[in-house]
């Protein structure tokens, strides 16, 4: 199984890996490496996007809890470079860290849940659990937001077993997983994320 460094090192965007795998699927070729820092996408965050050696990532998917790397060539080597679009990354994780903010803002002062949260590289959007909100209320979210980012809280990333997430303030907790990987905005809220292996954490929040 591939190892996920973007779990372990958000901040790597090239490395050096050995491929472990390729097949052809209708005109594209899928890989599997040792380690990848590209994030498949999921949670409302798109795929990394970039290249293996000189040959261009379009996609990068995840199924049966592998990740693959889907490329219009067939890589010629064993060992190869890695690396990320980077501003496609940053870009991608300050909108959705954004969106956690934002999301427990609206839970915290008027009790809205968000439904769902989409990104592209043009839009992103907060889907809720609400009809409308006032101008005022709009207003006093912005202004909360913008306090909690100007105070540039810790984002601390730890890992739990599932029968410790009752100490936890987690709103949804997904069926049939026993470790989870919890994303913790200091001062304002627990975020539920994947399961993976154990590792520890922590990052500043960029919005």
């Amino acid at each position: 199984m591939t190892e996920r460094l973007f779990y372990t090192n958000p901040k790597i965007y090239e490395w050096e890996t050995e491929i472990t795998d390729v097949f052809q699927y209708n005109d594209f070729y899928y890989v599997t490496l040792k380690e990848t820092a590209f994030y498949p996408g999921g949670g409302g965050q798109p795929a990394d996007l970039g290249w293996i050696d000189s040959y261009k990532v379009v996609d990068c998917i995840k199924r049966d809890n592998e990740v693959y790397h889907v490329l219009k060539e067939k890589p010629e080597e064993k060992m190869v470079h890695c690396k990320i679009d980077q501003y496609r990354r940053i870009d991608h994780t300050q909108h959705h860290s954004g969106q956690h903010l934002l999301s427990a803002v609206c839970l915290n002062l008027f009790d809205v849940n968000t439904i769902s949260f989409h990104l592209s590289h043009e839009t992103a959007t907060v889907d809720l659990d609400v009809s409308s909100l006032t101008q005022e209320q709009l207003h006093q979210i912005e202004q909360t937001v913008n306090e909690h980012i100007i105070a540039n809280h810790k984002v601390n990333v730890f890992y739990i077993n599932r029968d410790d997430a009752v100490h936890y303030n987690i709103r949804k907790i997904p069926k049939d997983i026993d470790r989870l990987r919890i994303v913790q905005i200091e001062n304002v809220e627990y975020t539920m994320l994947v399961p993976v292996p154990m590792s520890n954490l922590q990052v500043k929040l960029d919005c």
